[in-house]
């Protein structure tokens, strides 16, 4: 079988810290919000105001960075552009965005905005 020489990509650099960025944010979102969610638990249990101050802390540090991960992937997918499909020697990568990703996506932002319309609805601004 004949190896095909490949040229790398000019922008591979970027493109490879902006994939970890956007792993490490999600990453970071499902460990916060675990963390939240025992936080709230903890603050239930024991009628801890300070801990129910944690979970709050935890909670928009997690949306945060849910944000940001958004904003990563975004970027991400314009520097792709029209490059879906990259040949490579042995595999080809598949750069579109995945069903789950385009979910993530579009979900940290939405939930984010009917948060807050839930709680100017309330005036109960943040």
């Amino acid at each position: 079988m004949e190896q095909k020489a490949v040229a790398p990509a000019i922008d591979a650099d970027s493109m490879h810290v902006l994939i970890l960025a956007a792993l490490a944010a999600d990453t970071a979102v499902v460990v916060l919000s675990f963390a939240c969610g025992l936080m709230m638990g903890v603050s239930v249990a024991t009628e801890s105001s300070g801990s129910f101050g944690v979970a709050k802390g935890l909670g928009w540090a997690s949306i945060a960075l849910g944000l940001a991960y958004s904003a990563i992937m975004i970027i991400y997918q314009i520097k792709v552009g029209p490059r879906i499909l990259l040949k490579g020697p042995v595999f080809d990568y598949d750069l579109s965005m995945q069903p789950p990703i385009v979910l993530a996506v579009g979900g940290y932002p939405v939930s984010f905005i009917l948060y807050l319309w839930y709680r100017i609805r309330k005036r109960d601004v943040v």
